[in-house]
């Protein structure tokens, strides 16, 4: 999550996405999601006065909210998806320029070899700003997708997904971990992941990561967002569908429906079986289904449900979505549930009175009051900085004590030590990086700090000390302790936690 979080600092824990879904995801939806602590997506057009049209919209709404966290640096806080067989790399280079967004996520190519010609291509006209998501739904695919094109993050799609997916996939639960361990036993698991198809709640985030992934993305789920650009029959559809393994089916019968020709021959969609199912297992041709099918376009709203024909998008989960409400609130009750989650499963791990000790850090008979300061220990190699750049890093650490850890203002305890070259040994951990003598070691004793908090403070840790000081990423190591009241005496021999003094 870290990584992901450097990449997209106005991102929160979980790490969530809402997909590129053509049509659906309209530039009110992706920027909600940014907004709210996501990261929202555009489908890509092959037809570049629409594509930078809707660009332009996402830039106007950030320019009406000059408040925004996602509304901070010069990249677009939005992503762009592509799918390769039907993009044209020529639109997405001058949108790349033009925009700049933050990710372009790449889907579906005619040939694999678009792998590497897009990644590099966008690359260059984003001077490497822009990032390059991959989607695949095999172990295969992810191992082709790494060698073309060494994307930034993989997307896994499982065939529990809405929409265009492979014919032939694993389920979410079983793409996820295999791929995982194949990324951690060949690349150092340097790779993010994140789980796609059927995730609808803050629970399937909460597994996602269980499973290895640092986040999630949702495509069913935001298609019942007030932002979503569908038809108000498509979403009273999702309301009403249940048993989503029951009433849900992977077919080529949408795309010709639809009479969209292109998609490579391994791809179908998923969405809820209706009457044009029906008929077609019955033995009515596809010219009498499409003719049947325009027919009932002129229906509007009333044509949907599973008595017609229109094609209704919809992963398994379906049964799970059951209001239509602002993405951004969707965003936000993800990332509490999901919280929640954790929390929970954590108590069939964990002795039940210390998951209340660290879910509350305020007072308690055996707890520091909060906020309570905490101990930083630096360690660095002697000789690499100077005084005043030692008291810089100090100085830097302090203020996302501060601001991330809530430490109190005038409880500064720091020391700094430096060691003789070879004296500080620190290996990557499998995790394919490459330290230097520049490396700094930071250790944090302290009391009662959630998981979020310690994370957001590494995060913020490495943020500023790369900024301000140099200090690349993969030269920074953190670690956290956890003390209790009566392991401080702050002068006198006193511990004046337990005396009353503090």
């Amino acid at each position: 999550m870290s990584l992901l979080r450097t990449h997209y600092p106005w991102t929160k824990a979980p790490f969530l996405a809402s997909a590129p879904m053509l049509g659906a995801a309209t530039p009110a939806l992706a920027i909600s999601v940014s907004k709210a602590g996501g990261i929202g997506f555009l489908a890509g057009s092959a037809n570049s006065d629409a594509l930078d049209k809707d660009l332009q919209q996402v830039t106007s709404i950030l320019a009406q909210d000059r408040t925004a966290e996602a509304n901070s640096s010069d990249i677009l806080p939005i992503g762009l998806g592509f799918q390769l067989w039907g993009a044209k790399l020529s639109v997405a280079v001058s949108a790349v320029k033009k925009h700049l967004p933050a990710v372009v996520w790449l889907f579906a190519p005619s040939d694999e070899r678009q792998l590497q010609e897009w990644s590099r291509a966008l690359r260059v006209a984003s001077q490497e700003k822009t990032k390059i998501w991959i989607q695949v739904g095999t172990v295969h695919d992810a191992k082709r997708a790494v060698e073309l094109a060494a994307p930034d993050v993989l997307v896994l799609q499982g065939s529990d997904a809405g929409g265009h997916g492979l014919k032939r996939s694993a389920s979410t639960v079983t793409l996820v971990p295999e791929i995982v361990d194949y990324l951690a036993s060949k690349h150092g698991a340097s790779i993010p992941v994140l789980a796609a198809g059927g995730i609808m709640d803050g629970r399937g985030v909460a597994s996602a990561i269980a499973l290895g992934a640092a986040g999630a993305v949702m495509g069913t789920r935001f298609l019942a967002a007030t932002e979503a650009g569908i038809a108000q029959g498509w979403q009273k559809e999702l309301l009403k569908a249940s048993d989503g393994g029951v009433s849900t089916g992977r077919s080529t019968l949408p795309d010709r429906l639809k009479q969209t020709v292109g998609w490579p021959e391994h791809f179908d969609g998923r969405a809820l079986l209706n009457k044009g199912h029906e008929d077609e297992q019955a033995g009515l041709s596809d010219a009498e289904n499409v003719a049947l099918y325009k027919q009932e376009l002129a229906q509007g709203d009333d044509a949907w449900g599973v008595h017609g024909r229109m094609v209704t998008y919809a992963g398994t989960g379906v049964g799970l979505v059951n209001e239509v409400k602002p993405a951004a609130e969707i965003v936000r009750e993800v990332h509490m549930s999901a919280r929640n989650a954790i929390q929970n499963a954590s108590e069939f791990l964990t002795d039940s009175h210390y998951v209340l000790k660290t879910a509350d850090p305020g007072p308690s008979t055996d707890d520091a009051p909060s906020p309570t300061m905490p101990l930083v220990r630096i360690e660095v190699i002697r000789g690499r900085r100077s005084r005043d750049q030692l008291r810089k890093l100090a100085d830097a650490v302090q203020e996302v004590m501060l601001q991330k850890f809530n430490a109190p203002a005038r409880d500064r305890y720091q020391v700094i030590t430096q060691h003789e070259p070879g004296d500080i040994i620190c290996e990557d951990t499998n995790l394919g990086f490459e330290r230097t003598d520049d490396i700094v070691f930071i250790q944090i004793f302290q009391q009662g700090r959630t998981g979020d908090v310690k994370q957001a403070t590494y995060a913020a840790l490495a943020e500023k000390l790369q900024a301000e000081c140099g200090v690349k990423g993969t030269d920074l190591i953190i670690s956290c302790s956890e003390n209790k009241r009566e392991d401080w005496s702050f002068g006198r021999g006193e511990a004046q936690f337990l005396t009353g003094a503090l």
